[in-house]
């Protein structure tokens, strides 16, 4: 190549040296095939006619039950979703909406719209267990209601 060591060059250039070997044959398409991916598509294709729907995982688990009902083994998770893949029967990934900074404030067009609440137990140092439970409003950030009983909470103990 060019008279200096290989791992230096692929250094200084931020590469891995993988990339800079030369390749006799080059790869023809991105996935690899195999003899038996005609039987493991129709397979595929049979689970994908009934549910269009399903995804990798689901269409992965149907198949294999197919399988061991005859007895057969089970495929790998991997080459069903690589048949898939090279056949373009995945499901469209999920698509994220940028509309909106995450600044950390909740927006909320008036009060006591978003609310939670929730219930613990206190173990104390001399052994009595106190019940505690909270309403939180979460578009004014105060707390609604609060109790502390050192029996077990019912009802009209968290009523507002």
């Amino acid at each position: 190549m060019t008279g200096h060591p290989t791992a230096a060059v692929c250094r200084a250039l931020h590469v891995a040296r993988a990339t800079a070997y030369l390749r006799l044959r080059p790869r023809e398409g991105s996935f690899y095939r195999r003899a038996e991916d005609r039987e493991v598509l129709l397979q595929i294709m049979g689970v994908v006619r009934e549910r269009a729907s399903y995804g990798v995982r689901r269409v992965h688990a149907l198949v294999n039950r197919a399988r061991r009902k005859r007895g057969a083994n089970p495929y790998n998770r991997k080459r069903i979703r690589r048949v898939m893949r090279i056949n373009k029967l995945t499901l469209p990934g999920k698509i994220r909406r940028r509309d909106r900074p995450h600044t950390g404030t909740i927006r909320r067009p008036d009060s006591n719209q978003r609310w939670c609440g929730d219930g613990l137990n206190i173990r104390c140092w001399n052994g009595d267990l106190v019940r505690a439970a909270f309403t939180l409003d979460c578009h004014d950030r105060e707390v609604l209601g609060h109790v502390a009983v050192p029996r077990p909470l019912n009802g009209s103990d968290v009523r507002l």
